[in-house]
């Protein structure tokens, strides 16, 4: 992604994020094929609207039951990030904050967890035109901004009785698409 404006990526207080015990490299790798992958796939395409959809599923939706890892999903939301390698670094981070650590998948994993996301909205503001118009922002052409609203829901098992929780989310993605080719 040409970067990942995160504004409140979860919304409201959040808990104490403790960092990975070990420095992921900031270079993108290859997720699972598609075939074998338990991973959403991302769609490639030029609409930006529909590639922040799926980046967002590839983000939120997983279950420990699958055969990953944090670190897989964020692996492969790397591979649709920009290709400059620019605002890699800062994508990894983001991902690597917002998504459980190692150690917490381990402990979602004992309560069968899984999460997915509803969206409810989802577009480029009003408000992007005049920004992206402005030359003192030095915006790439064929980059906007995509927000989108919904409801982070974890599901999962407590005392021998299946459990949901619900979560507002909003964010931002800042997506670019050029005039022939996918976005990133």
């Amino acid at each position: 992604l040409a970067g990942i404006g995160v504004y409140g990526l979860i919304v409201g207080p959040r808990e104490p994020h403790t960092p990975p015990m070990t420095e992921p490299s900031s270079r993108p790798t290859t997720a699972p094929s598609p075939a074998t992958s338990p991973l959403p796939p991302i769609a490639h395409t030029g609409d930006p609207v529909r590639f922040a959809e799926s980046v967002a599923h590839a983000i939120f939706d997983w279950d420990t039951a699958d055969n990953v890892m944090p670190a897989d999903l964020i692996d492969h939301a790397l591979t649709v990030a920009d290709p400059t390698g620019f605002e890699t670094p800062g994508f990894r981070q983001d991902l690597t904050s917002y998504l459980p650590t190692k150690e917490q998948w381990s402990v979602l994993r004992q309560f069968d967890a899984a999460q997915s996301l509803t969206i409810d909205t989802i577009g480029i503001p009003d408000s992007w035109a005049p920004i992206a118009a402005d030359p003192a922002n030095e915006i790439a052409d064929g980059t906007v901004a995509v927000t989108i609203t919904g409801t982070r829901t974890r599901t999962g098992g407590w005392n021998d009785e299946p459990a949901t929780k619900t979560y507002p989310v909003e964010f931002t993605m800042f997506v670019s698409c050029p005039a022939e080719g996918t976005c990133s």
